[in-house]
Parts: structure tokens; sequence; C-alpha cells
């Protein structure tokens, strides 16, 4: 038995035609669709690639992740992994992801591999200027010495298949392969790639997953890390047709139980789904839950709260908990209710009081030391002034609905 789950970085649900995209052409995703299952409504924990991990991999909602959790060695391994799991069935486990992966990431000394799990660093991705300042955007082309990373990935996928006889392989493949220069680019030479792997597993063995998205120029952000938005958080999840027959799975699903749907193709949905953006000591900190069509959000720094209803607002710019708007054209404040028709304010509240109870059982505020330790990580890396402005001159926060603490739709981080 031979199981693979392959992801990419970066890689927005939108990206696919599964989800509505008329550009892309991926004839080979898009029959995995049709010989398997379709999450529709696929939910990352993170907005950041160690912390997804580190919750998918044991399972961990992430309102739960410490710094420890991403501070581990080499020597460190959770025995509630995935990788133990399978190694506990006398199945080996194998990564193949690139290089830059080790090299910077430092992903490897997650502790969330079995000790005896297996990487296999590539040289596959461009680094260019979405990975560090100063980084050049010329691509590493094939012609200039760049083995393909279609042609390393197989070779990689050979060998092992050559030394196990039962195995798990996670591919990763990064932002941007080798080759490609900008986000997007090379969506469809990704889909070769799992054209070509499927040569050499079963279908009903192949998983297909993301990450993170990224913004997409929505609310003027082009990346990710701190945003929440669902152009962040919701991601590809494409599995074998599940053993309940299932083609598609609409429901809100945490993709936290990815353990679950590998090993025992079974899906498990929870009535709230938490994602969360920093740890507990980090001063951006934000936490948000799904329940059905409602997202609820809590920002730290602000102590402040937002509402939004998908299915009505899926670009999230109605804060639902507002009850006032500022109009930059008439420069002055209107109602919200009077902005625009909303049906549902009944059922929007019924969900707004459900959601803010799950957030006071599950919200971590370490103390004053420890805030004090991530405010200073965070002066370093953002800067002084742009860190003092931040946080001693807020955006707008108002009395909202509710009895909430509403923050204005033009809040920044």
């Amino acid at each position: 038995m031979h199981v693979i789950l392959i992801s990419k970085d970066m890689f927005p649900a939108r990206d696919l035609k599964a989800y509505g995209n008329t550009k892309n052409h991926t004839p080979v995703i898009d029959n995995l669709v049709k010989t398997g299952t379709l999450f529709t409504d696929c939910i990352s924990p993170c907005p950041s690639s160690a912390m997804t991990y580190s919750c998918i991999w044991v399972g961990k909602q992430p309102y739960d992740l410490l710094p420890k959790d991403l501070n581990g060695t080499s020597k460190e391994h959770n025995s509630e992994s995935i990788f133990s799991r399978f190694a506990e069935s006398g199945v080996k486990s194998h990564v193949i992801w690139d290089k830059y992966w080790t090299s910077k990431g430092r992903h490897h000394l997650l502790p969330i591999y079995d000790q005896d799990t297996q990487f296999h660093n590539l040289d596959i991705y461009n680094e260019i200027g979405i990975h560090r300042l100063g980084a050049s955007a010329k691509r590493r082309v094939f012609d200039s010495g760049v083995t393909e990373p279609l042609v390393q990935i197989v070779q990689a996928i050979k060998g092992i298949q050559r030394k196990e006889s039962n195995s798990f392989t996670w591919l990763h493949c990064p932002h941007i392969l080798a080759g490609y220069n900008s986000i997007g680019s090379d969506i469809e030479y990704f889909d070769r790639i799992i054209g070509e792997i499927l040569n050499y597993f079963d279908r009903d063995q192949v998983f297909v997953l993301s990450d993170h998205g990224h913004m997409d120029f929505q609310s003027g952000e082009v990346l990710y890390g701190k945003s929440m938005h669902q152009n962040v958080l919701h991601v590809p999840l494409i599995s074998p047709v599940l053993n309940c027959g299932n083609k598609i799975i609409d429901e809100p699903f945490s993709s936290v139980r990815l353990p679950e749907l590998i090993l025992e193709r079974k899906v498990v949905i929870d009535p709230y789904i938490f994602s969360i953006n920093q740890l507990p000591n980090q001063p951006n900190r934000t936490l948000a839950i799904r329940k059905g069509r409602y997202k609820y959000l809590y920002l730290k720094k602000y102590k402040a709260e937002a509402l939004f209803d998908l299915d009505f607002d899926p670009l999230e710019q109605r804060n639902l908990l507002l009850q006032e708007v500022y109009s930059r054209a008439k420069k002055r404040s209107i109602a919200l209710d009077q902005a625009f028709q909303y049906e549902t304010w009944d059922a929007a509240e019924e969900a707004y009081i459900s959601l803010k109870a799950q957030r006071k059982s599950v919200w971590q505020d370490p103390n004053v030391w420890e805030n004090s330790f991530g405010l200073c990580k965070n002066l370093i890396r953002d800067g002084l002034w742009a860190s003092f402005r931040d946080r001693f001159f807020p955006p707008h926060k108002y009395n909202g609905r509710w009895d909430s603490d509403a923050v204005s739709q033009f809040f920044h981080f």
C-alpha cells in the first residue's frame, strides 16, 4: 500500500475549476474531482504553513498551539501524529518538499514527525520577492542547470517505492516552483506533476490539499500571514471516494480532521471551525470561528469583534455587528441597517451569541511578561513606527449591535 498526500503552498481553492475558476487549465485535478470526493468548504486552521501543519498532523485545534509547538528539535516527536500512527501499523513515512523549508523555514524541526520519518529535500522552488526582501525575480529556468521539479519529484517517488512495500508520502510543493516567477504561474505545471504521480499510486490512495491561500488584492493585501479572510483560509481538498459514497461534502470542514480522513476514511464535521493566525503572546492574534454561513472574528489587539454572513457577503465587507458605518464620500456615518437590505438579523444575532460563547471558552490570554515578549518580537519584525501606530492609534471601534465591541470595516493589522 502506498498512500500520498499532495499539497501546494499558498494555493487557494478559488484557483481550481471545481471551485469556480475559469482561467486555469487543470485537467488532472478536474478528473480527481470526478473520481473522488470534493470538499467544497475546507477551512485551514492557520494562515501560515508551520502553524497549519503543526495542527493538521497531530489533529490539534489552533487555539491550543503554544510557542513550544513551533520551537521543537529533531529529537522531539509527537506520538499522536499521523506519522507515528502510520509507523505503528508498519508504514514508513516520507516527506518530499523543497530545500527552502529546511534551509530557511526549518520546518523539519517541528515536533510533529515520527523519529523514522525520512525527508527528501529537493531543489524545486523559485525564491523571489515574496520570500525575502531583495530576492531576485529572475526565473530559475530549466536550461540554466535547474533540473525540472517534475523529474526530481518522480525520482524521489520511485526511490521510495523501490525501498518500501508500504509507505505514506507527503509531497509539499512550494509557493512557486522552479521555472516560474509569479503567484499562480505554476498551477498548470503543478497539475502536470500530479498527472505523472498518478502513474505510481492507486486513485483510492491519493489526496490533494493546500495549507492556505492568499489575499489576491482583497482589502488591498496581496499575500497572507496575519489575514483571516476566506481568501486565505478556504483551501482545496480532494480525497478518494469515501466509504459513505459521498462525492461532495458541502459542510464547513476543518483540515485538522485530515488524519481521520486519511487513516480511517472518516469525515468528521465539527459544529464550530476554528482558525487562528498567531500564538497567544503575539499582539496581532486573531481568532476566527465558523458556524454554517456565519464567521466570527475576535481581534486581540483591539479587543474587538466582527461577524460576517458569508452567503450574503462572501467578500467580508459588511461587519454585521456595526450599528453605524462611515461613508468617505459623504464624510459622515450612516446606520448600517439603512446602508443595505438584510433579511435575517434574528439568525445573525443567534449565531453571534453562540460564536461569542465559543470564543470565551477557548480564548487564551497569557500573562503580562509573555505578552510583552510577543510585543517586542512584533516591534523588531514590523518596525518601531508601524507597531507604535497600530498599538496606540487603532482604527475606529464602536459600541456595536447586541452589546458587542465592533471594529470598523477599515481596520488594519
